[in-house]
């Protein structure tokens, strides 16, 4: 992945991305870290699905880094939306479903996380009472 991803320094990358080929870059690049947090929520998800919280612990540096990158990438892209005009189609579809696809798994993943806190919740009051 371009270093360039790796700090905040993206959104004004996005922002000064004059040429389409440019932002095409940036959009590629950003649909990798959009597919990275996929495969890291995935893995997420089924690692608490099958009860076994505590192996995500590696997951959440890697998974908080590339968050952040996202964040400032799709601020830089509210910031200016007239930019993606020139962008490909097929990359800017495939970003936006990458997204959806992402929100998903991230809606799941706090589904997941409510059940075993109130499973867990049912197991202290049951030894509490």
């Amino acid at each position: 992945m371009n270093p360039a991803l790796m700090n905040p320094a993206l959104a004004a990358q996005l922002q000064a991305a004059d040429a389409p080929q440019d932002l095409d870059r940036h959009l590629t690049e950003l649909l990798d870290v959009v597919q990275r947090l996929i495969l890291l929520v995935e893995t997420e998800n089924h690692l608490l699905e099958t009860e076994r919280p505590s192996a995500i612990q590696p997951l959440l540096e890697e998974k908080g880094r590339l968050s952040s990158v996202l964040a400032y990438g799709l601020q830089a892209i509210k910031k200016n939306p007239a930019g993606l005009e020139g962008v490909d189609r097929a990359l800017r579809a495939s970003l936006s479903g990458a997204l959806a696809t992402f929100q998903e798994l991230v809606l799941a993943n706090g589904r997941i996380v409510l059940r075993l806190k109130s499973v867990s919740e049912g197991i202290l009051n049951a030894i509490v009472e």
